[in-house]
């Protein structure tokens, strides 16, 4: 009744109440809903829980299998699954096959962002901008969706490509809104000029490249006619090919 925020994944839902409390519900796999829980697959919660350790949250967001809550005070905390170090605590698994034992069902705190005023979550990627308008972004990073100018996964051994710590990206500095899919950001400046990075899959990136297995690790400006004042983003994932889309 009280809520202020509200926030999804893929199988969970959060909301941030009127005093900054976090209550989440739905699957507790991964250790979605943030609550201690043993992060078996088949466990849930059909009511609201308090998540562990969040009474000042102005702030809630979802990505695929993860949350992360922006404080009164400018931190952020994540939970969830971890294996692509979507939760910014330094810890990345490298391994596919243990990819699914990484997760931590308690809020950890994103080390090196204490002033943050937005939170952008996309898939298992994760941007915040500070009070200094400086951005960081941490997470999943296989197709360049971080933005430091680095993608490096090797699917022949299995290894997995992630930045488990926040990064400073000096391109993204002031900027307004970040949106994206699974593969693929974009980010609007306060002066309506956009930028995209990642993977090129359909001509997501508004680049005019459209590579299967091409990706842009840095942001490249978008040639709009006019300023953009809102961006939207999505995606499709199957087990044979990937969309992205970006409206302006």
């Amino acid at each position: 009744v009280d809520a202020v925020y509200v926030a999804t994944s893929s199988f969970a839902s959060c909301a941030v109440r009127a005093m900054g409390q976090v209550v989440c519900w739905g699957s507790d796999g991964s250790g979605l809903l943030g609550i201690g829980g043993t992060g078996a697959a088949a466990s849930f919660k059909a009511t609201p829980q308090a998540v562990v350790g969040l009474t000042t949250a102005v702030s809630v967001h979802g990505g695929d299998s993860h949350f992360c809550a922006r404080t009164a005070k400018g931190e952020a905390h994540c939970w969830g699954w971890a294996a692509w170090g979507q939760l910014g605590h330094g810890k990345l698994q490298t391994d596919y096959a243990k990819a699914a034992e990484s997760f931590e069902s308690k809020p950890v705190q994103v080390a090196g962002v204490a002033t943050t005023d937005r939170l952008w979550v996309s898939g298992s990627t994760v941007c915040a901008r500070a009070v200094d308008e400086k951005v960081s972004c941490w997470g999943r990073n296989d197709w360049g969706q971080v933005g430091n100018g680095k993608a490096a996964t090797d699917y022949a051994t299995g290894k997995v490509s992630g930045q488990p710590n926040a990064a400073n990206i000096p391109v993204l500095q002031g900027a307004a809104q970040i949106v994206g899919d699974r593969f693929h950001r974009c980010v609007r400046s306060a002066k309506g000029v956009v930028g995209c990075w990642g993977r090129t899959t359909h001509g997501a990136l508004g680049i005019g490249e459209s590579g299967k297995n091409t990706y842009v690790p840095s942001p490249l400006i978008v040639n709009l006619v006019g300023s953009a004042t809102e961006l939207l983003a999505g995606g499709f994932e199957g087990s044979v090919a990937s969309y992205g889309f970006t409206c302006a």
